[in-house]
């Protein structure tokens, strides 16, 4: 059994202008603000009186205007978009309580936060008594009559119903309203095609000249503008990512226009900067990959994912300055509070979500190795002088390490970096951590012909089974063990299978336990930390295995 509890009704407008200064204008007190973006804490119910633009619930577009609802699970992400002159919502939120063993007579609630409606825009069977439910909740809010209060719940409970009944058949209006949707979709996949009122009208099914005052309603922009302000965006991602190397004509070319001059003068139209001004502004940065490469070129971020903090190779004082936004896409919520002018993130699956809220650096860490990051991270965020004195002060310590470490390992025998994943092994690309960049490319170790493709060229690596590690032996093995996964006992079965393996081929390897706190991460701190503590390493292990064969047997 269920019990809802009303929480709160309060009205609020924006203005184009607000929006555009990141600000909204309250009729309520400050706690009760609907900013721009925000996570929700509780089930909320935004209801349009007035106004269009396009609202976006957990990256997902949705357009709006007078009478649409909006419906928000906790913990969605709630971003306004765009806006037209003048906007005014109403939100309800509220929260779910389940009582249990109320056949008893005593019964106790806990509350919920279980998904109610799906996110995003709802289609009520009576949209004017919503309206009418919603009007009458907002005069009556701050009432503390009694019986108000009375008919507070009653008018709640009859819109949720309301909300339960949502329509079937689309009607004229509602299927015009979904052909802008898809529209909108196509210009943010091919937003560097060239299009028309006519071309994307003949493509949703709509009149064309139906179609050019339907888009400006909904968005609240022109096409034109609208397709601007997408270029843009992009453009500023390439600057970034390009460190400004591109020309803008190319940049241009790349985002659907033919002029670099006619991007630069849009690119200050919209921004109030010019391209080189914006790349050389402070930026405020959330890194969800990449912690250390920025540490290192002196840029502390706003925010960063949780798993990076707890790095213990960075300086403790530097990670407490920095807030924790958890990991992936379930951090937008705490991403979206810091207003963050840049994210930076390795994974292209999450692009099209952090990209709603700021820019989106995307920097494939199976492509790229440390000295080439640092090098992009450093032209994106005008800190190349920083980031090219560091790739030549690491190149001097490889070459070092590299004369310290002669005949450490003789020239002909192998090395492979595994990391046990439960009955699954892992072989590391040398771009991934686990010292696999001083081993396979600093030192120059040689792994076995099998795994060469895999750990060597861009790429995330090779997986395969306990049983078969056979075809994978090498001379010198570091293992990782990731002991969440019942790491011991796999470990256990793996260092069975390979001294099977080397009976039976009358040969005889070296193998490394590896602390996955001191040689997991793979940026510059870590790895200028990691030359002395993998040369002790393996100049001990090659002692120990001289004084065992100088025993007598």
């Amino acid at each position: 059994m269920f019990v809802h509890s009303l929480k709160e009704v309060s009205s609020f407008s924006l203005s184009n202008e607000e929006h555009a200064r990141d600000g909204c204008t309250q009729e309520d007190t400050a706690s009760s603000a609907l900013h721009r973006r925000q996570c929700l804490e509780s089930y909320t119910i935004v209801v349009v009186e007035d106004g269009t633009g396009e609202l976006h619930v957990n990256g997902k577009a949705c357009l709006f205007h007078r009478g649409t609802v909006v419906f928000g699970n906790p913990g969605a992400v709630l971003t306004i978009a765009k806006c037209s002159e003048q906007v005014r919502l109403v939100r309800i939120s509220f929260e779910r309580f389940n009582m249990y063993d109320y056949s008893l007579g005593k019964g106790f609630y806990t509350k919920t936060s279980l998904a109610i409606f799906p996110n995003g825009a709802l289609q009520p069977a009576n949209s004017l008594r919503v309206m009418q439910l919603t009007a009458d909740l907002l005069a009556s809010g701050n009432n503390g009559d009694s019986q108000d209060h009375y008919l507070q719940n009653m008018r709640f409970y009859e819109l949720l119903h309301l909300l339960s009944e949502q329509k079937r058949p689309l009607k004229l209006n509602e299927f015009q309203h979904a052909g802008i949707e898809q529209a909108i979709a196509y210009i943010r996949q091919h937003y560097n095609h060239e299009m028309t009122h006519e071309s994307l009208a003949s493509m949703v099914g709509q009149p064309s000249d139906f179609f050019a005052d339907a888009f400006r309603i909904a968005t609240g922009l022109s096409l034109t503008s609208y397709v601007a302000q997408i270029r843009v965006d992009k453009a500023k991602e390439i600057l970034l990512l390009s460190g400004g190397k591109i020309k803008m004509s190319e940049i241009a070319r790349q985002v659907g226009y033919q002029d670099g001059h006619y991007l630069g003068r849009r690119f200050k139209q919209m921004t109030g900067m010019t391209p080189q001004q914006y790349l050389k502004q402070p930026k405020r940065v959330v890194a969800m990959q990449y912690l250390g490469h920025l540490t290192k070129l002196g840029i502390r971020p706003v925010g960063a994912a949780s798993s990076l903090l707890d790095d213990l190779s960075l300086p403790k004082k530097w990670r407490n300055g920095i807030a924790n936004v958890g990991e992936n896409t379930f951090a937008l919520g705490k991403i979206a509070d810091l207003k963050p002018d840049l994210i930076i993130t390795h994974l292209q699956k999450d692009y099209e979500a952090f990209s709603t809220i700021a820019p989106t650096l995307v920097i494939p860490m199976e492509r790229y190795d440390v000295c080439q990051i640092i090098g992009l991270l450093g032209g994106a965020l005008d800190r190349l002088s920083e980031a090219e004195a560091w790739v030549n002060g690491f190149a001097r310590l490889e070459q070092q390490m590299q004369q310290r470490m002669l005949n450490v390992i003789k020239a002909g025998e192998t090395v492979a970096i595994f990391e046990l994943y439960g009955n699954e092994v892992a072989a590391i690309n040398r771009r991934f951590g686990r010292a696999s960049g001083l081993l396979y490319h600093s030192l120059q170790y040689t792994p076995p012909e099998t795994l060469r493709e895999a750990v060597l060229a861009p790429g995330s690596g090779l997986c395969f089974k306990t049983e078969d590690i056979g075809q994978y032996y090498a001379d010198h093995t570091f293992l990782f063990v990731q002991d969440k996964f019942g790491g011991q006992e796999h470990l256990e079965k793996l260092l069975e299978a390979i001294g099977k393996h080397e009976a039976k081929t009358a040969r005889t390897g070296q193998h490394y336990l590896m602390d996955q706190a001191e040689y997991g991460p793979g940026h510059p701190l870590a790895l200028e930390q990691q030359i002395s503590m993998l040369e002790k390493l393996l100049k001990a292990k090659g002692r120990a295995n001289r004084e065992n064969s100088e025993k007598p047997g």
